[in-house]
Parts: C-alpha cells; sequence; structure tokens
C-alpha cells in the first residue's frame, strides 16, 4: 500500500453558508433551551438512533442515524448525512455527490452494514483518522434484526490495527462484521454503550420480559477495542443497579464521561418516555433526574446522546412530538 499524508478535504457544505472555510467556526453557536427540529437530516418517515463519530461539533459533520425512508416506512437503515448549524434554530445541510474523509467513512460503513434487516442504534468506538488518506481506526456497534429480535454487532478489523481501511467506498475486507455473542440472548438486544471513564459496557435488553439497560465491566487487562475485536468473552452481565425497581421501561443508553442518558416511560415523567441522567461517581450511579419539560414532552423521546460546542454540550435525540415532518424527527436542545 502507498502511503500519503493525510489530506483533509473540507465539505462542500461549508461554502454553502457563505463565509471563508478558514472562518466558520462554532463559537457563535448558541443552542435554544427548547428542542429544535434539524429539517435538514428528517424526512416524512422515522429518522433516529443518532450515532455521532466525533465528541464535538465541527461545521458540515456527518452523522449516521436510523431511517427507514428507503423503504417508505418499512425496515430501517443506517443512513449517512452532513449538517451544518449556524446561529440559533439556523441550520443547512448538503448531500454532496463527492464523498471525501469523514463522509466516505460513513457512506461506506453504511453500505456495508445495511440489508433487508433493521440496522439501529448505530454507537462509534474511538474513530479518528490514521497516518494515510483512506484509513480510520476504531469500531462501530449497533443491532440488527426484526421486530423484536434483534442482536448487537460490532464492524471491526480482525488484528491489533483496528483500521478501516475505505478505498473507492468500499471498506477494507479485512474488517470484520460479526454478533457480540457475549451480549445476546434470544431477546431483544441494542443500543450498545461505553466510555473509558466508566469503563461500564451498557446495552438495552428484553430479555426478562421488559426492555431494561443491562452493564458489564470491561476486563482490566484489555481495552475496549481489544475487546471488541477479540471474541468478546470474559464478561459478566448484569442489570444496572440504580435501574433496579423502576415500574417502567428504560431504553437506549448512552454514555459521555461520568455521564449516562437513557429514556423511561417510569412514572412522574411528562408522558411516554422521558430522557433522563445519572451520573457515575466512581462506584455507582446516582437516582436518574428527568430533564424536565423543556426537553420532555408528552410524546416519546429517544435514543438521546451528548454533542460537545463551544458554549457547551448539547443533546440529539428522536421524537414523534407533534410538529414534525412524520414519524420520529432528529432533534437538538442545549444540555440543561
Amino acid at each position: 500500500m502507498r502511503i500519503i499524508p493525510v489530506l483533509f478535504i473540507i465539505p462542500v457544505s461549508m461554502a454553502l453558508l457563505g463565509c471563508p472555510v478558514y472562518n466558520c467556526t462554532t463559537d457563535t453557536l448558541k443552542l435554544p433551551e427548547t428542542p429544535f427540529n434539524l429539517v435538514a437530516l428528517n424526512s416524512p418517515y422515522d429518522d433516529w438512533n443518532c450515532g455521532i463519530p466525533w465528541e464535538e461539533y465541527t461545521p458540515g459533520m456527518e452523522f449516521l442515524f436510523s431511517s427507514n425512508r428507503n423503504t417508505k416506512g418499512g425496515t430501517f437503515d443506517l443512513t449517512p448525512h452532513n449538517l451544518v448549524i449556524q446561529g440559533e434554530n439556523n441550520f443547512r445541510t448538503s448531500n454532496d455527490s463527492a464523498w471525501y474523509g469523514t463522509a466516505l467513512m460513513m457512506y461506506s460503513v453504511a453500505k456495508r452494514v445495511n440489508t433487508s434487516l433493521d440496522e439501529l442504534g448505530p454507537t462509534f468506538i474511538s474513530l479518528h483518522p490514521i497516518a494515510y488518506y483512506g484509513a480510520w481506526q476504531g469500531a462501530l456497534v449497533y443491532s440488527q434484526g426484526t421486530g423484536s429480535d434483534h442482536d448487537l454487532h460490532v464492524l471491526s478489523s480482525q488484528d491489533s490495527t483496528f483500521e478501516f481501511m475505505v478505498n473507492d467506498t468500499t471498506i477494507s475486507d479485512q474488517v470484520n462484521d460479526r454478533k457480540l455473542s457475549s451480549l445476546n440472548t434470544s431477546a431483544d438486544e441494542g443500543y450498545f454503550a461505553y466510555s473509558d471513564s466508566t469503563r461500564r459496557i451498557l446495552f438495552h435488553s428484553n430479555r426478562d420480559g421488559k426492555y431494561h439497560i443491562y452493564q458489564a465491566t470491561l476486563p482490566d487487562s484489555m481495552t475496549i477495542l481489544q475487546w471488541l475485536a477479540s471474541n468478546d468473552s470474559n464478561i459478566q452481565v448484569s442489570r444496572a443497579e440504580v435501574l433496579v425497581g423502576s415500574d417502567g421501561e428504560e431504553r437506549c443508553p448512552s454514555l459521555h464521561g461520568d455521564t449516562l442518558l437513557f429514556v423511561s416511560d417510569r412514572s412522574g415523567g411528562q408522558g411516554g418516555f422521558d430522557i433522563y441522567r445519572s451520573i457515575w461517581n466512581g462506584t455507582t450511579w446516582s437516582s436518574p433526574k428527568n430533564l424536565g419539560s423543556k426537553v420532555n414532552s408528552s410524546s416519546n423521546e429517544y435514543r438521546p446522546v451528548i454533542l460537545s460546542f463551544a458554549r457547551g454540550p448539547g443533546i440529539l435525540f428522536s421524537s414523534d412530538r407533534a410538529g414534525g415532518l412524520g414519524g420520529y424527527d432528529l432533534y437538538m436542545v442545549k444540555a440543561p
């Protein structure tokens, strides 16, 4: 393989904003305290389960989310799309015909994993470019299946490099796509989450008849990429202790450092599934707190993830609240 320097190509979408690309910053972004619809990403069908490749927003960054737009309301595919947000409640997007950098990576991943089944809940682990163009280091975890039977899958390299090699929109055959056998059962599993701050793996499952969040502790001798690239053995799964005893269901965990976000229809919420927050103190999770009526609605909120901005974190989530384009739409709000 020919080794060449990394080439960073600015997405075309930045030019649509009318500012020179070297002056496009996120410093002026001010996310509102009430959710706004990301119209540019949404469709009349269900758009949800957003996966974020980077922890910090950059103009034109790529997202990978699940949508059933391609099947007109049928099964879900992973869908790549890039988004530019500028100012407050002002956002633009583009789907460029030429794919470069992260956009090429997102397109190639979607092309590799999409089938006639559902692909849901994409989660990126340690994704970043490495020393030559077209190579990315990390892994993608997602769930695949149909109805109420989905299994967790991982897309990662088969060796210690953990590289995605992308060439002409195709991922190298050296990348392995397989089920996470230690986490799956005959029930429904999905929404893998992990952070180095907690060293906890979280996901949801209805193996006990209702959806709850389960956790496992990463073995001390392994990094998360090593564990994912191995046969994912030597791990014990149990209910996440802070959520035991809830009178409702818990779904869609996501982790950002010590912060856990999830959704629940437990008593005391705004209605439907609401977003809750819990903090890891090094030993246990804090008592979950509802994010309140500014964020939650009387409808359902789903799969919240945290994205950092220069002025503080935002939460990207989906909801079927009134006023959307149809079905579930993707929304963003300033984190309380």
